[in-house]
């Protein structure tokens, strides 16, 4: 994640800006280390490393928060919030100082797939996409995928492919594929959504459903944590900007009205509102220092999921027959499995792997 702070230093051409920016960035990782080392760590069980690195996150997203106050449902454009949106998306940063031989590789989707929702109220939202997909020219998705060049050599010799290496297409035919979409926690790539859309449509499960700190109640009738603004990079869940995630979703430059108040309860935008009888099982991670951890509380009692808390760098592993699970851990921000640097990201990438195995049991 600290990938994503030099994304956005990059993202500004060289001069005044930039330099003070620089400079801001400093002083800012400066006074950090002292306070680490002078009164201890923010919280508890933070490394210095992870101190730093969320540092330099929150300054990134703190560039953007500022030219987002300029935009109102008077003023908005689309191109005006792709504007302030982009850098999340589309960022370069050198990784060259991590090791290893990379190149860039890409794959364009030959058979696209899309799912839209029966419902007639979501025939605005995917009016778009079905007239792209009746002119075969669907949106293009794109994943990134960082493979050292040994392993792909190693790999192809044996005679796999790079969809195979890279899990776009499965080893064996009953070797299960565990996909992350990651819609920035609201888009139609929502982990809670996807077994409601398939349920809905009589489709068949994925076998299990991970969920990283997903936003799972978009309505704001549940008050979120804002006590936890000091430590998480996210900002606050509530709907007063004209560029939050909810309303940028759901209707994007309309004014907050009953019609959308209600819209923002349905399953398809707000699991939490679903029935997930009969669905995945779900294993959902969240951090207790993050805005969202209430919402993913509730979430995770409504799908009978009972909370288990994690701390350090080891994962205890399932001594539990349940479908659902739930584990929150302590300390971490949202998506913290993204911060190498905290202890707790490795338990988290460790519990992804003690879910994998439990599902092929």
């Amino acid at each position: 994640m600290t990938d994503l702070g030099f994304g956005f230093l990059n993202a500004m051409e060289h001069g005044e800006k930039r330099t003070a920016f620089e400079e801001k960035v400093v002083a800012a990782l400066g006074e950090s280390s002292k306070k680490y080392f002078t009164e201890g760590p923010t919280l508890p069980n933070w490394t210095l490393g992870f101190q730093l690195s969320l540092e330099m996150v929150k300054m990134a997203y703190g560039t953007v928060k500022s030219k987002a106050i300029e935009i109102t449902e008077d003023n908005y454009t689309l191109e005006k919030a792709l504007e302030v949106m982009t850098p999340f998306r589309i960022t370069e940063a050198d990784i060259t100082g991590k090791g290893g031989q990379y190149r860039r590789h890409k794959w364009h989707v030959n058979r696209p797939e899309m799912l839209v929702s029966s419902d007639p109220i979501f025939d605005e939202l995917t009016k778009d996409d079905v007239e792209l997909a009746r002119k075969n020219t669907p949106r293009e998705f794109i994943a990134d995928v960082i493979v050292p060049d040994s392993t792909i050599e190693k790999e192809t010799e044996g005679g796999n492919t790079l969809d195979k290496i890279l899990a776009l297409e499965p080893l064996s035919e009953n070797e299960p594929i565990l996909v992350h979409y990651h819609g920035g926690g609201y888009a139609r790539g929502s982990p809670g959504i996807y077994p409601l859309i398939l349920k809905n449509a009589n489709e068949k499960q994925p076998r299990g459903i991970v969920a990283f700190s997903p936003w799972t109640d978009l309505s704001g009738t549940r008050p979120a944590k804002i006590e936890n603004a000091k430590y998480d990079f996210i900002a606050s869940t509530g709907r007063e900007s004209v560029l939050s995630a909810a309303r940028l979703y759901m209707a994007p430059g309309k004014k907050v009205d009953e019609e959308m108040l209600e819209l923002l309860k349905h399953p398809f935008a707000s699991p939490l509102y679903g029935n997930f009888d009969d669905c995945a099982p779900i294993y959902m991670q969240s951090g207790e220092a993050e805005i969202l951890i209430n919402d993913n509380d509730n979430f995770a009692k409504h799908i009978g999921a009972k909370s288990v808390v994690i701390e350090g760098m080891e994962h205890p592993g399932f001594n539990t027959d349940d479908k659902n699970l739930y584990e929150r851990y302590v300390g971490m921000v949202h998506v913290f499995f993204l911060f190498e640097e905290a202890n707790e990201s490795h338990a988290a990438i460790k519990g992804v792997g003690n879910f994998v195995r439990r599902l092929e049991k």
